[in-house]
């Protein structure tokens, strides 16, 4: 069985020098070599990639041979690490490096087309036709494509390689198994933890039933002490979570909440809005119009103690689509706006057909869809995968045409609130970005736009590791300070 393996993997998945030597240690190839790799996340991420994987792939090999992969993953993953020889080592198999997750991630996990490259012991493979040349040749799924890697921040492709490469995302599982254990495809690192503030409390938002009767939804409020804006009234910050309406709630921008309370000494509102594909368009939408008004309601305004003139909204993603989508509310119904902060949002929808899939035309409206169509973080695929739940099964014509889904379509872009929109170069979503911002200025709207070069779409939830998420912090409270013509701490 070894020689097979051996025949499978490149030969620096094994050392010489340490030959493997038990039924278990073809999978502990070398000894660390960075000390990223001494992470107790590290080593939890990879196990989980690997039972998850081949429990994904198992209906593809026979059951003599499944039976033998399971024992084998069973020794490595279940087993006391302190009793396993090698236990110094980390699991080669899954070094980004080394491009060998063989079998299962080759190719999609849809098509795994090599379901014979698990040899028997003592298995005569000298003439075998299972090992391909290019099946020991393709990297780990949701690893960075080599054209691409260059263009990356050198730190962030690192990370990635180490606690991302080789785990499916929430878009490759079915939502159900996802929304039954988000924890177990979330995969967060870099994360920097800001301080805490004086009181965060849940409170229930009136909003229109949807078909199940519910008929209200969360919103966290963070609040500085009552004592510290000298009893004026404060600026409010109402915020939209990402996920593409359908994966993300309020522990997603938790920290950056926390973080514009603490430095601006405003009253944050985190709005936890309805998700797809349970509640779809244009349910999430309304949500956040009518839990901004409820905001800015003189209820609201008089218990929080709230400056009506010193509203802004802002998210990342598809909740900076929400906020833009607030922003022309705004503007047409007379309600005063002072900011909105757009990071990496999505503001264009059309290009997706009544399944979801982008159509021959849609590839064409912007160069970063082809550009980045594999990229990491959001992928196209992933983008599709969230157009589908959004609008379900038939997109409904309505959905055309609509700046309530795509902003960027609306006929009139004049007397909207200022806006900074910070884009990831890396992002396929980086171009509809950057060409809201020039129809914004266009019509005398400002709009301040910042690229930032080689990061990911989600580069602003890895504050701790990447300077350019550390920027989006800056520049964020920057621009909601000058808007509000308030002293930063």
């Amino acid at each position: 069985m070894f020689g097979g393996i051996r025949r499978m993997f490149p030969r620096k998945i094994f050392s010489d020098s340490e030959p493997p030597s038990s039924h278990h240690s073809f999978l502990l190839g070398r000894k660390l070599a960075n000390p990223l790799e001494d992470d107790e996340l590290v080593r939890k991420n990879r196990e989980t990639a690997a039972y998850s994987a081949l429990n994904v792939t198992f209906h593809r090999i026979n059951n003599l041979r499944c039976m033998q992969i399971r024992q084998l993953c069973r020794n490595i993953l279940v087993a006391d690490p302190s009793e396993r020889q090698g236990s110094e080592h980390h699991f080669g198999l899954f070094d980004n490096t080394s491009w060998t997750w063989t079998a299962i991630f080759s190719h999609p996990i849809s098509h795994m087309p090599y379901p014979n490259v698990f040899h028997l012991p003592g298995e005569d493979i000298s003439h075998s036709t299972d090992i391909k040349p290019a099946a020991i040749s393709q990297p780990l799924i949701n690893s960075i494509p080599p054209d691409l890697l260059p263009r990356f921040d050198p730190v962030f492709a690192k990370y990635h390689a180490h606690y991302s490469a080789g785990r499916l995302a929430a878009h490759q599982i079915p939502i159900e198994d996802y929304r039954a254990n988000p924890c177990k495809y979330n995969i967060v690192y870099g994360r920097a933890t800001a301080p805490d503030v004086h009181s965060i409390t849940d409170v229930q938002c009136p909003v229109s039933p949807a078909g199940d009767g519910k008929s209200s939804i969360t919103v966290k409020i963070y609040e500085p002490a009552p004592d510290i804006n000298e009893g004026k009234p404060r600026p409010a910050y109402i915020n939209f979570h990402g996920g593409g309406w359908v994966l993300g709630g309020l522990e997603s921008d938790m920290e950056f909440c926390k973080r514009l309370v603490g430095e601006l000494k405003c009253v944050v509102f985190d709005v936890d809005y309805r998700l797809a594909p349970e509640y779809q368009y244009p349910i999430p939408v309304n949500d956040c119009i009518e839990a901004f008004k409820w905001i800015q309601s003189d209820d609201m305004v008089r218990k929080r103690n709230l400056d009506r003139q010193k509203f802004a909204v802002g998210g990342i993603s598809a909740g900076g689509m929400l906020a833009a989508v607030i922003s022309h509310v705004c503007r047409e119904e007379g309600m005063p706006l002072s900011f909105q902060m757009l990071g990496v949002p999505v503001v264009d929808m059309d290009g997706y057909g009544p399944d979801g899939k982008l159509t021959e035309k849609g590839w064409e409206r912007y160069r970063s869809y082809r550009e980045m169509e594999f990229t990491v973080s959001l992928p196209m695929a992933k983008m599709e995968y969230f157009a589908r739940h959004f609008f379900g099964e038939k997109r409904d014509h309505t959905t055309y045409n609509n700046w309530k889904v795509s902003p960027i379509l609306a006929t009139n872009f004049k007397g909207l609130a200022p806006a900074l929109i910070m884009t990831a170069e890396m992002d396929p979503l980086r171009d509809e970005g950057e060409a809201y911002g020039e129809k914004m200025n266009a019509a005398g709207s400002k709009a301040e736009v910042i690229r930032m070069k080689g990061m990911p779409h989600t580069f602003m939830m890895m504050d701790d590791i990447l300077e350019n998420g550390m920027r989006y912090n800056r520049e964020a409270i920057r621009a909601l300070a000058a808007a509000w013509g308030v002293a930063k701490k």
